[in-house]
């Protein structure tokens, strides 16, 4: 189980705690702001006020963590389950009693109880420590207060001589408590509310502990089951996967074989070359920061003599250092990102909107910076890793707090390149109708700010028609190979006249053709392009998947059978795992609608074209999800978007 599906696995865990953080954050910030006719020579009767709505705060501190919590240790055994399941899954192997037996044995440590415990202590931790939060909120803004009063009084004498101290509380008590407040909550922000604290006294954030602790369930399940599946096959040796940016202690151990069992020999790959293998308990391995450890992405396979071959790369120690220099770095640009948005979410829950958009504008622009090193430096930009709970507006902020829409053709090509992230926009795009232009590149750019998927992808934007498929009014064109080369064009016939398209989209969603929006021509303007980024988003998830079983960026041909003739044949590694990828989704989506509604039937709500295939099933039921008023299908989407961390 590599690092990306332990995130996946996590994410909806550690977004429950993220959430409660902040809601207890922006509800503290809300506190603060009460009162607002305080003056400053009120400072001390300000205090006491404040310091005796405590019971309240930890009231409201309790039913906020009680009111998010309740899905906690069945999430938990879920993430062990699906780590357990995907791993012999991937050993082409059944659960047998056997391996059951192994994996109970190895997981004894995570039944229900324990994870109720475990929780417990961090909702405990929390709850404290916001009480503590809210004490220092209060006398920080209390002193501030004081500071400014003397610092007020000390250099404005003339006033003095006109105004008492009363009257001079009354001109500038409210200018002094709102800087107070602010300075307060910017510090508050960059605390948080620890959810752990552990033997040396470290507060953790409950992102931070709840990522590291469910991550590490995951990973140890995984372990568990592993092991399990290459007893069962009779595997003693394996390989450890290699990846640049590798960690210290895992570095030295990449792309060589070791025995499970403590043994040292040689074995022979299917090309008749030697490898030497060596004990796995020489390694770093049963070391937190070691390999297969806490947030360790490498994978384990087990080999036979005679039989297996070893695509791993080298990397050397120094590009392994470096690599892992610029993964760091991401991660301090992700937490600055992250800071100045929860401090703009209490700037808006203590009534500071102005201030409020302002950081929301900073943190636009150090997501923007982010985004320009992650290209730079050819790391991926994970969207959802600079986001915190119920943030809005996040790229461009208008005067009244909305997403800034493109308004004229000229913008079109700028926001394509430098927002949306395609390489290049290709000259048969002009053929497209300045209308559809303009609305459809504001829908890409909502849906790309969103879900982040051509950021992570290569291509291009273009107006060309489907010469196999004259009909078709848009489609995505990607390489088996390699998913996420992918370009999107969108067919001049249907896109160089407005009404014509709207006309063509209403027959077909009131047809059944095409998924339910709604039928005004707002919505019939996108719908399309916005069916063909579920596609995109899709390419994405195959790519994810080729990289969890060996694929590399720079070879993405390694898997091609060139023994074989036939095209098919040749590429069956990369249709399999395609194939996998789609079902894995069908299946998921539709278990969602058919828990959340028993008498869920399928045909009643997927479109005929969703019929056609896996593919075209998800890119509808996608863009039924994010128009107007999802159906059952595209509820049951957001909510298997939500658990896998996509948005």
């Amino acid at each position: 189980m590599d690092s990306l599906e332990q995130l996946n696995l996590a994410a909806p865990i550690v977004s429950t705690y993220t959430e409660i953080e902040e809601t207890i954050l922006c509800h503290i910030a809300e506190q603060l702001a009460a009162n607002p006719d305080t003056l400053i020579n009120a400072t001390s009767e300000w205090r006491i006020k404040m310091l005796a709505q405590m019971g309240r705060v930890n009231e409201d501190t309790a039913r906020i963590i009680a009111s998010k919590v309740g899905k906690i240790p069945a999430e938990v055994q879920q993430v062990v389950q699906s780590s357990i399941d995907k791993v012999i899954s991937e050993h082409g192997l059944e659960m047998n009693g056997k391996i059951e037996e192994s994996v109970a044995a190895a997981l004894k440590n995570y039944d229900l109880q324990a994870v109720k415990d475990k929780y417990n202590q961090v909702n405990t931790v929390m709850q404290y420590k916001a009480k503590q939060a809210y004490v220092s909120g209060i006398n920080s803004v209390a002193d501030k207060l004081l500071r400014k009063e003397q610092e007020a009084l000390k250099n404005s004498q003339e006033y003095i001589d006109i105004l008492n101290k009363n009257a001079m509380a009354t001109v500038m008590g409210e200018k002094s408590r709102t800087e107070a407040i602010r300075e307060t909550i910017a510090e508050m922000s960059k605390k948080g509310i620890p959810a752990f604290v552990d033997k040396t006294g470290r507060e953790w954030s409950p992102e931070a502990y709840i990522d590291m602790d469910i991550r590490n369930t995951a990973k140890n399940a995984a372990l568990a089951a592993e092991f399990a599946s290459l007893d069962e096959l009779g595997q003693d040796i394996i390989l450890v996967s290699s990846h640049s940016g590798s960690r210290p202690l895992c570095a030295p151990y990449q792309g060589k074989l070791y025995s499970r069992s403590g043994k040292s020999g040689t074995i022979t790959d299917a090309k008749g070359k030697t490898y030497t293998y060596t004990p796995l308990s020489d390694t770093s391995f049963g070391e937190a920061a070691g390999l297969f450890g806490i947030n360790c992405g490498h994978r384990m396979r087990g080999v036979s003599d005679g039989t297996f071959i070893n695509r791993e790369k080298e990397f050397d120690g120094e590009e392994t250092s470096e690599e892992y220099k610029k993964v760091q770095q991401q991660r301090a640009l992700e937490r600055e990102v992250r800071k100045k948005k929860t401090e703009a979410n209490m700037l808006e829950a203590a009534g500071e909107k102005d201030a409020a958009r302002d950081l929301r504008r900073l943190a636009a622009d150090e997501d923007r910076k982010l985004r320009a090193y992650c290209e730079k430096e050819g790391l991926y930009y994970r969207r959802d890793r600079a986001e915190v709970y119920g943030y809005k507006n996040k790229v461009d902020i208008s005067e009244n707090g909305g997403i800034i829409k493109i308004k004229e053709v000229s913008e079109v090509k700028d926001a394509l390149v430098n927002k949306v992230g395609f390489s290049n926009v290709e000259e048969s795009f002009d053929l497209i109708d300045n209308e559809l232009k303009i609305a459809n590149t504001n829908q890409i750019m909502k849906l790309e700010e969103k879900f982040g998927c051509i950021h992570k992808s290569k291509g291009t934007i273009c107006s060309v028609s489907d010469s196999e498929s004259p009909s078709t009014i848009a489609y995505v064109n990607s390489r088996v190979i390699h998913p996420s080369m992918q370009n999107l064009s969108l067919c001049p016939q249907y896109f160089n006249s407005y009404s014509d398209l709207i006309l063509t989209q209403r027959k077909a969603v009131k047809n059944n053709w095409s998924m339910p929006v709604k039928l005004t021509d707002e919505e019939l303007s996108i719908a399309t392009v916005t069916h063909e980024y579920g596609h995109i988003l899709q390419n994405i998830l195959i790519e994810n998947e080729m990289k969890i079983r060996g694929w590399k960026l720079d070879e993405p041909g390694a898997f091609i059978d060139i023994t074989k003739k036939k095209p098919e044949s040749r590429l069956k590694w990369y249709f399999n795992i395609r194939s996998k990828v789609l079902d894995d989704c069908f299946v998921e989506i539709v278990d969602i609608a058919k828990k959340e509604n028993p008498d869920f039937i399928l045909v009643n709500n997927i479109s005929r074209y969703g019929c056609k295939d896996k593919a075209e099933f998800f890119a509808e039921v996608f863009m039924n999800s994010q128009l107007g008023e999802p159906n059952e299908l595209g509820k049951a989407m957001n909510i298997w978007l939500k658990r896998k961390g996509l948005c």
